[in-house]
């Protein structure tokens, strides 16, 4: 009879420790059997029914996870979806795996992708695991985002479980050497991530949409990747027009720029243009909190920058007009006379200014020069 063919006739155990011997076939040194088998695997491994009870046995013995990615190569996919599963339960192994895989694995990339999954399953306990020392889903994180500049698919599969300091680490790499499709697709598996699931980890500290927003902004990209700055930008801002990622997440990543010690660049303008004409539900927060930070920080004083705002403060004036005639008054004559020039040209702000600044009078102070042009 032959053995390879009558599976069913070997106890469970005894296949268990058996393919946990072939696991490295070069080292056995047994009975001829063991060795022919070994060989015959190796041979035969493209046909399902040889490694079937491989792949069977690796769902208890996790000796045979770096076997089983070794000869993934030659197998077909329904027979891959099937050791996928098997292997993603043991994350010790597949982080042995990353460690000492000197090339890129398709195989390893799906099966990474498969133990995200798992970890976002409420079930498996995200945070008791994490925790635990020694923590095997914190080295894989750790070990794959080591492999960023080899295999930077390992580390984008695991972007929801990065903490900010890592995704800024892959952000950058991906920007400057990689697609900008490789950074969207980062951004999605942030957006995947449901809400009970940040909220019941949120001790964890893991990286949030707006973090990924406000590291696309903060690189400081040569002329030639400027288009891919602005562009992944609008896209964030394109994900809040189809709902894919939360306003309150935009909002989020506007507040830590106008909060940062560093300057506002210029870009910054262009994000708030598209925030207040495409998603008209961040207005309210724009005028509420945002400008009245640039206008602390003189933003007037960028040229560049300072034309996003006014093209922004365009588009508030029909619903905003008090707020943005509070912030008007604060502005020097040198800039605040152009800019309510600029604005009377789209609207008629000086007709509100004179029959509303009256009655302001005793709350906020006039300058002079408004004055002047209301006369």
């Amino acid at each position: 009879m032959p053995v390879l063919e009558e599976w069913a006739l070997l106890p469970s155990v005894w296949l268990e420790e058996l393919f946990a011997l072939l696991a490295l076939p070069g080292a056995i040194n047994a009975h001829p059997f063991l060795a022919t088998m070994a060989r015959s695997i190796s041979d035969a491994a493209r046909i399902s029914n040889t490694v079937e009870p491989i792949i069977v046995a690796s769902g208890k013995n996790p000796t045979l996870v770096p076997f089983i990615c070794q000869i993934s190569d030659k197998l077909d996919e329904e027979t891959l979806t099937i050791a996928r599963r098997s292997c993603c339960v043991h994350v010790a192994e597949i982080m042995h795996v990353v460690r000492h895989t000197q090339n890129p694995n398709a195989f390893v990339v799906n099966l990474i992708g498969d133990v995200r999954a798992m970890w976002l399953n409420p079930k498996y306990q995200l945070v008791e695991v994490w925790k635990r020392e020694p923590s095997h889903p914190k080295k894989l994180v750790e070990v794959a985002l080591s492999h960023v500049e080899t295999c930077e698919e390992y580390a984008m599969q695991l972007a929801p479980f990065l903490n900010v300091e890592q995704l800024d680490a892959l952000v950058t790499h991906l920007f400057n050497h990689s697609t900008e499709d490789n950074l969207k697709r980062v951004l999605d598996l942030l957006m995947e991530v449901p809400p009970t699931f940040r909220r019941d980890q949120k001790e964890l500290n893991f990286a949030l949409p707006q973090h990924f927003m406000y590291m696309c902004y903060s690189i400081k990209p040569f002329k030639e990747l400027l288009k891919r700055q602005t562009g992944l930008l609008d896209h964030c801002v394109n994900c809040c027009v189809t709902g894919h990622m939360s306003v309150e997440s935009a909002l989020s990543a506007c507040t830590l720029i106008v909060e940062n010690t560093e300057d506002v660049s210029f870009v910054f303008g262009r994000v708030l243009c598209q925030l207040v004409q495409k998603v008209p539900q961040s207005r309210s927060v724009v005028v509420q909190a945002i400008l009245p930070a640039l206008f602390k920080r003189y933003a007037w004083e960028d040229k560049m920058l300072w034309r996003g705002v006014v093209i922004c403060m365009t588009t508030l004036w029909p619903g905003h007009k008090e707020q943005l005639c509070r912030l008007l008054m604060l502005m020097p004559q040198e800039y605040g006379e152009p800019t309510i020039k600029t604005l009377q040209t789209q609207h008629n702000i000086i007709a509100f200014m004179e029959s509303t600044l009256p009655q302001l009078d005793h709350t906020v102070h006039i300058p002079a020069y408004i004055k002047t042009m209301l006369s």
